[in-house]
This record gives structure tokens, C-alpha cells and sequence, in this order.
């Protein structure tokens, strides 16, 4: 459970909004009484995170509180190995305080459906929520992370990709040879040196010998590294930004509500704050589960 609010957590962070579904198990025949539905886990509301991208619309009234949302679920199956992917089938899944609904489209991946194709209801039911089955995590714009970070990670990706298209093209050595004269002008020089061709005719890589003059010499020359250790320090600088943001998003503490007096245990709590999050996170997500499924007897996260 800690893994599952920290991932929705983390994606309200990153988003915005996560969005949670509430759901029961699916249980056949009738129960003669409520303790024979316990001992099937059948009032045990489970939850199941939903990506953002997939909740395309919603709407709230004057409380918050959803009126209706529409989820999309999209799948591209294989029936056997030996056919293809090309058939792609896309759930649409209508939500009120009541029921649901869902709408049915496939198409060829090639082909995506127009405006005024069809889409067929394929399913549909009655709920006992009394409210929308959706949990709705949205991030104020005080503590949403990624809006806070969003500049210096651009700038951090945009900095670090000139960094390393300057190292690839100036930075790494080359292996330069100086030939020596071709022609002895104190003492003779040897057959091999005599070549003014021997730097190019032969082969080389592993296992080669190349053989050179006496006087000849090979080394690698590159340019000074000091252009390149500043831009690593600049890389540096924006990563530590972006730290030091999403530590202090998430600290953040409350001083406008006496909250000044501080113990060294309270103290010694901020230094990680993450904890203080999914502390109150998990709290008030455990409270709006048990008001949309008041004879749900779910556990505390």
C-alpha cells in the first residue's frame, strides 16, 4: 500500500492531478447476509491507479465533488503469433454518481476513426457509491514539483546536450603523427623513413603493425578541457537547482497558524519531507475512500 500511494503521489507531483479509481470485486450470486459478503471479500473496496492522460473529461459542482468523468482505456492485442497488431480497440468508460457506461470503437492503426464514426455501448450497470468512483489528487501550485522545476530542467537538458556536442566534436584527442625527414641531412635515415607515404598506406587496428622511421612519433593532441569542466559545472549547478527545489516544495512548512513552535523531533521531521506529504496525503485519501463507500470496511493505508 505505501508503494501505491508514493506512485500516485509522485504522479501528482509530476502532473498535477492523479486520479485513483475506486472499485469492488466482482462476485456471483446473492449473500444471505453481510457477514457471509465479508467473509468473500465482497464489500472490500480496492483502488487502481489511472494514468492522467486516460481521464479525459470531468466535471464538479460548487463543492468539488465530481458530477461525471470519462476514462479511456486503449489495447492493441494479438490473437496469435502469427498475426499482427494492426487492430486497435478503445474503451471509453461514462461515470456519474449512479452508474457507467462503456463505449466501444476498434479500428485499424492505420485507419484512425473520424470525427462521425460510430462508437457502440457495450456495457453497462449501476453503482452503489452514491458518488463518481474516482479519487481526484490535485497538487496546489505551491507544492507542485514539476512546475517548480520545469525551467531548470530544461535548462539542464538543453545545457548538457551542447556539452556533450562540444565534447564529441572538439574535446576528445586525435592521434597526430609527425613524420620525420624523408631525406638525412647528418646522418642516413632508414628504408622506411625514405617513404613519404608510410603515415597513410598502411593498415591499422588491432592486430596491425605499422612500421615507422626511427625519427618518427605519435601522440594525442587535444584541446584544453578547462571550457568543458566549466560546462559541467554549469550542468551541475542546474541539477542542484532542481534538488533544491523539490526539497523545498516539499517542506513547506504552515506559519501562518501557530505553527512556528517547532520540537527537535519536528525538526529533525523536515529535513524529510516526504514523509510530512504522504503522511497528510494518506490521511485525507483514507477519508474520501470511506465517504464514497461508507459500508466498506477498508483498512487504513
Amino acid at each position: 500500500m505505501p508503494e501505491f500511494v508514493f506512485g500516485r503521489l509522485q504522479e501528482a507531483l509530476i502532473k498535477k492531478v492523479a486520479w485513483t479509481q475506486i472499485d469492488l470485486p466482482k462476485v456471483e450470486g446473492e449473500f444471505d447476509s453481510l457477514g457471509d459478503e465479508d467473509k468473500a471479500n465482497a464489500r472490500r473496496v480496492y483502488m487502481l491507479a489511472l494514468d492522467s492522460e486516460n481521464v479525459l473529461d470531468w466535471e464538479t459542482d460548487d463543492e468539488d465533488d465530481l458530477l461525471w468523468a470519462i476514462t479511456r482505456k486503449t489495447t492493441n492485442r494479438r490473437s496469435t503469433p502469427e498475426s499482427d497488431r494492426n487492430s486497435i480497440t478503445e474503451e471509453f468508460t461514462v461515470m456519474d454518481k449512479d452508474g457507467w457506461q462503456v463505449w466501444e470503437i476498434t479500428y485499424d492503426k492505420d485507419k484512425p476513426p473520424e470525427p462521425k464514426s460510430v462508437v457502440k455501448l457495450t456495457a453497462e450497470g449501476d453503482h452503489t457509491f452514491g458518488v463518481v468512483p474516482l479519487l481526484r489528487l490535485e497538487m496546489p501550485d505551491a507544492i507542485w514539483a514539476m512546475e517548480k522545476m520545469e525551467s531548470a530542467c530544461r535548462a539542464l537538458l538543453r545545457d548538457l546536450n551542447s556539452m556533450l556536442w562540444a565534447l564529441r566534436q572538439t574535446c576528445h584527442p586525435e592521434l597526430y603523427e609527425f613524420l620525420a625527414a624523408e631525406i638525412g641531412h647528418i646522418k642516413p635515415v632508414g628504408d622506411k623513413q625514405q617513404d613519404p607515404n608510410r603515415g597513410t598506406n598502411q593498415r591499422r587496428g588491432q592486430g596491425y603493425v605499422q612500421l615507422r622511421g626511427g625519427d618518427d612519433r605519435a601522440e594525442y593532441v587535444g584541446p584544453p578541457m578547462a571550457a568543458a569542466e566549466f560546462a559541467l559545472k554549469v550542468c551541475e549547478s542546474h541539477r542542484d537547482e532542481m534538488h533544491r527545489v523539490q526539497n523545498q516544495t516539499g517542506v513547506n512548512p504552515d506559519v501562518t497558524s501557530g505553527t512556528i513552535r517547532r520540537s527537535a523531533e519536528s525538526t529533525a521531521d523536515q529535513q524529510c519531507p516526504y514523509p510530512m506529504i504522504i503522511h497528510v496525503y494518506v490521511a485525507s485519501w483514507s477519508i474520501s475512500v470511506r465517504s464514497q463507500s461508507p459500508d466498506a470496511r477498508l483498512s487504513a493505508p
